[in-house]
C-alpha cells in the first residue's frame, strides 16, 4: 500500500485533547496515521488495529523501526473484536475508512482496505462511540459521498461535529474530501469550519497545505 494523501491529511490535521493519554487508529494499513500522531504527541500511547495480514505485518514492522516503537502497538483484528474487551477505552480515535463498494476488483490488500463492506460507516461510528471515553474524539477523512451520509447517521448515534474542513485538489476543483472531528460530549455547540486547497499548480503546494504537511514530507 502506498502512502496516500488522505492518510497524510488525517495524520497532520487530527487533534487530541491536552489531557489525552491514548489513541486508537482504526484500519491502520501500514501505520502512517499512527506514526504521524506518535511524532506529534510525544506522550501518547497509540494502539492500531488492522485485519489484513500483510498490512498488519507492515505496520508492526514500521512501528518497531520507528523512534516511537515503545508507544505503538498493532492488533491483528477487526475493530469490532475490540468491543469485547472491557478495558479498551480511548481518548482519541483516528480512521481513514474504506470508501467504495468493491465492484469486481481483484481481492488484494489495497481493495480490502478501500472496501466499504469491510467496515461500513455506520458500523465504524458505533464502534468508535463504544470505544471512546466520554470526552473522546473521533477524527475521520471522508469522500464527499460518505460525508453526506453523516447527517442521517448522527441522528442515531450520540456523536456531534466539532470541526470540519473541506479539501480540494486545486482552486478550480470541487471539494472531494472532508476532514471531520466528532465528539461524544454536547458542549461544543459552535462547529469550527474551514477549507483547504492542496495545490496552486501540479506539485506546487499552497502555503496552507505546506504549513499543514511540512513536518512530515521531505520534499514539498
Amino acid at each position: 500500500m502506498k502512502i496516500g494523501t488522505d492518510g497524510m491529511l488525517l495524520g497532520a490535521w487530527s487533534l487530541v485533547h491536552p489531557d489525552a493519554a491514548n489513541l486508537l487508529d482504526i484500519g491502520t494499513g501500514t501505520g502512517i496515521v499512527a506514526l504521524m500522531m506518535a511524532q506529534r504527541y510525544t506522550d501518547l500511547e497509540i494502539d492500531a488495529v488492522e485485519p489484513h495480514e500483510e498490512a498488519h505485518a507492515a505496520a508492526t514492522s514500521n512501528f518497531e523501526r520507528s523512534p516511537w516503537g515503545d508507544r505503538l502497538f498493532c492488533y491483528h483484528a477487526f475493530v469490532q473484536e475490540l468491543l469485547d474487551e472491557e478495558d479498551m477505552k480511548y481518548d482519541c480515535i483516528t480512521c481513514n475508512p474504506p470508501y467504495f463498494k468493491d465492484a469486481g476488483i481483484a481481492d488484494d490488500g489495497r481493495s480490502l482496505a478501500r472496501d466499504t463492506e469491510t467496515l461500513p460507516l455506520d458500523q465504524l461510528l458505533v464502534c468508535a462511540y463504544e470505544l471512546l471515553n466520554e470526552n473522546g474524539s473521533l477524527n475521520l477523512v471522508l469522500p464527499t459521498q460518505l460525508y453526506e451520509q453523516l447527517d442521517g447517521l448522527l441522528t442515531q448515534i450520540a456523536l456531534s461535529r466539532k470541526r470540519h474542513t473541506r479539501v480540494r485538489g486545486n482552486a478550480s476543483a470541487p471539494y472531494k474530501r472532508h476532514l471531520v472531528e466528532l465528539v461524544k460530549t454536547a458542549e461544543y455547540l459552535q462547529l469550527e469550519q474551514g477549507e483547504l486547497t492542496l495545490e496552486q499548480s501540479r506539485h506546487n503546494y499552497t502555503p496552507q497545505a505546506h504549513k499543514l504537511l511540512e513536518d512530515f514530507l521531505i520534499k514539498l
